[in-house]
C-alpha cells in the first residue's frame, strides 16, 4: 500500500521550507483537509484548477476557493461567509487579492513548489517579490516542495529559513533512458509515430517546454485532435491547430505538456508514459533534473509505467568558457554592481531619473522613487540557468552524473538511430552493487574503479565505508545503509557532543516538535550506541540542538517539549 504524508506526520511543519522528500505524497492535501483556515499559493492557474476539480469529495465536505485573475475581493469575501473552515488556493500573482479580502494573521499559508519562486523569479519578479515580502504577514507559513534547490540556489529572502526534511522509505527510484538525437524533433515524431501504430505500448506523455516546437509537431506529424492533446499556458498567445486542453481532461494517446504542468497537477492514466525532451536550440527545454525532471517523474499518479522516463536531448555545444569560470566571473560582477549601486544612489534625484533611461543591468532593480536596489537573486540566476544549459547538456557523462546524484537509475543510453523505449537492466541492490565494487576494487588495484566512481555519485560516503570499515564489516553488518553510516559516526575523530548530535539528526527534524518523553528515549537509544554511560534527560538535547521550549495538544492530552531549530554543530 502506498504510503502518503499523512501516515507519517499529523500536521505540516511550518516557519521552515520543508522537503517533503517525494513527489505525489500527499502534501498539499494535507493543507486542504485539515481542521485549520489556509491559504494554498502555487504557481500556475493550472494547479488551481486541477485541485478544484477534486474537491469537494470524501475527505473535505466543504468546497474550496480558487483565487486568480478575474476574481475579486467581494467574491472571496462571499466564500469565506459561506464556508467554517475556508481553503483558498491562489496563485503567485493574485495573493494580494486574498490579503485584501481576509486577515492573514487567521490564516495558514503554504506556498507549494516553492522551488519555482526561483525558477520563475525572471519572468515574474514582482509578483514573487509581493509573495516574499508578504508572507510572514500570516499566522503561520509553509514552503514546501519534493525538489529543492541547492543551497547557493535559494533565494535570499529565504536563505535564513531552517530546512526541514521528511525521509521515506518506500521511495520508488526511477529508471532513465537518455537518448542523445542529432535532431531532436525528428526523433520525437519518430517515437510519436511508434505510440500511434502501437509499436510502442501505452500513452504518449511528452514535456516539452515549448509552444512552438509542440506546433511543428502537431504538423510534421499530421496530429488531430483525435489522438492528440495539448495542455499549455492560457496566457500564451500561440494558434495551435489542436485547441488548448485542461490536464483534468481525458487522455489521448499522445498528450503534449508544457511547464504548466511539471509542477504540482495530477494525471490519472494507467498507460501513461512519460517523455522528456530537451532541444539544445531551444534553452527554455533544458531543464534542470534535480527540480523539473523530479517533477515530471511524479505527475502521472497511477501509471503501470510509473517509474520509467525517457529523455530525448540534444547536446549543447561546448561554453567558452566552463561553469567555474562564468561564476567567479559573475561574482566579481556583484561586487561591481553593489558599487555601482551605491554610487547612484548617492546622486540627486533629476541625476538618478536620467540614469534610469540608459540603465539595462539586470541586477539591478530600480524603486518607484528612483532609488536603486541590488537584486542578489538574478545573479544567483545568471548562474543557475548556465550551470543548465552549457553544464548538464554539454556532454553526455555530465547529464548521467546528474541523474545518479539525484537518485535516477541509469538503464540505458543510445543514439537516436536506435531508440527503443523499453527499458532494460533491473535495478541492482545495495548488497549487490557492493560485491560489484569488491570486485572490481580486488581486481583494479585499488584505483580508478568505474563502477566504484559510478557508485560514489549516488553513495557519496561509501569510500570512507571501504577505507575505514572494510568489505568484511559491511557484509557483517548485513549490507545495511543505515548502520554503516552509524558505525563510520562511531568510529570518527568527532567528539563525543559532536556524535551525538550526527546520530540525533537520524529521527530529529529542524522545525518539528518533540515531547519530552520522545527526546529522552531518542537520547538514551543513541547513548546506548555510542557506549556513553550516562542517564539520558530529554533536557541533555539542548546540549546538542538549539531549540525552543513548547507544548503541543494532542487528542486533548497536552504534552511539554522542545520545537528543534538546528544542530549545534556543522557535519561534513
Amino acid at each position: 500500500m502506498k504510503t502518503y504524508l499523512n501516515n507519517l506526520i499529523n500536521e505540516l511543519p511550518t516557519n521552515c521550507l520543508f522537503d517533503k522528500g517525494k513527489v505525489g505524497c500527499g502534501g498539499t492535501s494535507m493543507a486542504l483537509e485539515c481542521d485549520k483556515p489556509y491559504v494554498i499559493c502555487v504557481p500556475f492557474v493550472s494547479l488551481v484548477e486541477n485541485k478544484l476539480a477534486q474537491y469537494p469529495n470524501e475527505r473535505r465536505k466543504e468546497p474550496i476557493f480558487g483565487v486568480y485573475q478575474g476574481i475579486t475581493k467581494t467574491d472571496i469575501e462571499a466564500y469565506v461567509s459561506s464556508v467554517k473552515c475556508p481553503k483558498i488556493i491562489v496563485t503567485y500573482n493574485s495573493l494580494y487579492k486574498v490579503i485584501e479580502a481576509v486577515n492573514p494573521k487567521d490564516y495558514s499559508l503554504l506556498i507549494d513548489e516553492y522551488h519555482i519562486l526561483f525558477n520563475q523569479y525572471s519572468l515574474r519578479r514582482d509578483a514573487i517579490k509581493d509573495v516574499l515580502k508578504t508572507y510572514s504577514l500570516f499566522k503561520e507559513y509553509t514552503f514546501m516542495t519534493a525538489t529543492p534547490l541547492e543551497d547557493e540556489f535559494v533565494l535570499d529572502e529565504l536563505s535564513k529559513l531552517p530546512l526541514v526534511k521528511q525521509e521515506w522509505d518506500d521511495v520508488i527510484e526511477t529508471k532513465v533512458q537518455t537518448v542523445k538525437c542529432k535532431n531532436v524533433e525528428a526523433s520525437t515524431i519518430k517515437l510519436i509515430n511508434g505510440f500511434l501504430s502501437g509499436n510502442v505500448e501505452g500513452n504518449a506523455y511528452i514535456f516539452v517546454n515549448s509552444v512552438d516546437f509542440i506546433k511543428n509537431l502537431i504538423l510534421k506529424a499530421k496530429l488531430t485532435a483525435d489522438n492528440t492533446r495539448v495542455v499549455y499556458s492560457k496566457n500564451n498567445r500561440t494558434k495551435l491547430p489542436i485547441q488548448n486542453s485542461s490536464v483534468n481532461d481525458e487522455p489521448k494517446k499522445i498528450n503534449l505538456l508544457t511547464s504548466t504542468v511539471f509542477e504540482g497537477s495530477d494525471i490519472y492514466d494507467e498507460n501513461g508514459r512519460i517523455i522528456v525532451v530537451s532541444d539544445s536550440s531551444k534553452a527554455q527545454t533544458l531543464l534542470d533534473i534535480s527540480t523539473s525532471i523530479q517533477q515530471i517523474a511524479g505527475r502521472i499518479r497511477n501509471s503501470k509505467y510509473l517509474n520509467w522516463i525517457t529523455h530525448l536531448y540534444s547536446a549543447t555545444r561546448y561554453a567558452e568558457i566552463d561553469y567555474d569560470t562564468f561564476k567567479n566571473n559573475t561574482l566579481k560582477n556583484i561586487e561591481e554592481t553593489k558599487i555601482a549601486v551605491e554610487s547612484y544612489n548617492q546622486l540627486p534625484e533629476v541625476a538618478r531619473k536620467k540614469i534610469t533611461d540608459f540603465t539595462s543591468d539586470t541586477y539591478i532593480q530600480i524603486n518607484e522613487d528612483y532609488t536603486f536596489e541590488f537584486d542578489p537573486n538574478m545573479a544567483k540566476v545568471d548562474i543557475f540557468n548556465f550551470k543548465v544549459a552549457r553544464g548538464l547538456y554539454s556532454v553526455r557523462v555530465n547529464l548521467t552524473n546528474e541523474y545518479l546524484k539525484n537518485g535516477f537509475i541509469k538503464v540505458a543510453e543510445c543514439e537516436d538511430k536506435s531508440i527503443k523505449i523499453d527499458l532494460e537492466a533491473p535495478s541492482k541492490s545495495f548488497q549487490e552493487l557492493i560485491k560489484d565494487v569488491r570486485a572490481e576494487w580486488e581486481t583494479k588495484f585499488k584505483v580508478g574503479t568505474p563502477i566504484l566512481n559510478e557508485a560514489l555519485i549516488k553513495y557519496p560516503w561509501l569510500n570512507d565505508a571501504i577505507n575505514k570499515l572494510g568489505f568484511e564489516r559491511m557484509a557483517t553488518l548485513g549490507y545495511c545503509i543505515k548502520d554503516i553510516k552509524e558505525e563510520l559516526v562511531k568510529i570518527s575523530d568527532k567528539n563525543m557532543p559532536n556524535k551525538v548530535a550526527k546520530l540525533l539528526t537520524r529521527d530529529i527534524q529542524n522545525g518539528m516538535f518533540y515531547n519530552l518523553a520522545l527526546l529522552k528515549n531518542k537520547i538514551a537509544d543513541v547513548y546506548k550506541t555510542l557506549g556513553i554511560k550516562k542517564t539520558a534527560k530529554a533536557t541533555d538535547i539542548e546540549h546538542y540542538f538549539e531549540v525552543r521550549k513548547s507544548t503541543k495538544t494532542e487528542k486533548d492530552v497536552r504534552s511539554k517539549g522542545y520545537i528543534i531549530i538546528r544542530p549545534r554543530f556543522i557535519f561534513k
